[in-house]
């Protein structure tokens, strides 16, 4: 027999985190590991062979390609990412026949795109 003073339980149980969420967490984890490996083995080949990577304009073309990779990567884990939306709308896909697949961005519409919101960036703001 043993004796002691026990602890006596405070009436509230302790809540582990759903298993489903801590899988979903590690696969997103992952994919960001895995697009920023991909994306600075891109970046240093590109520096070798006399890309300047220093420049503004390509650190923020660089964001813009680590979010598309990772959506890439987010997708095959059946996961959701806000590039899925642009990549549906702006590049045509097309199989043919004998399974062969062409892509199209289509430039056209996201020119569009963008010029309507630089014109809304004049019209004065209405208090």
């Amino acid at each position: 027999m043993i004796k002691g003073p026990w602890l006596v339980k405070s009436g509230r149980e302790v809540k582990l985190p759903d298993q489903d969420i801590i899988a979903v967490q590690q696969n997103m984890q992952f994919a960001g590991e895995l697009a920023q490996s991909l994306i600075v083995q891109m970046i240093h080949t590109m520096e070798e062979n006399g890309i300047d990577i220093s420049e503004n304009s390509f650190i923020r073309d660089a964001a813009m390609i680590i979010e598309l990779v990772q959506g890439t990567i987010y997708r095959d884990m059946k996961l959701s990412h806000p590039t899925h939306k642009f990549m549906e709308e702006f590049v045509d896909l097309v199989v043919h026949p004998d399974n062969t697949v062409e892509t199209e961005v289509d430039f056209t519409i996201i020119t569009e795109l963008t010029d309507m919101l630089e014109d809304d960036d004049d019209d004065p703001e209405i208090s």
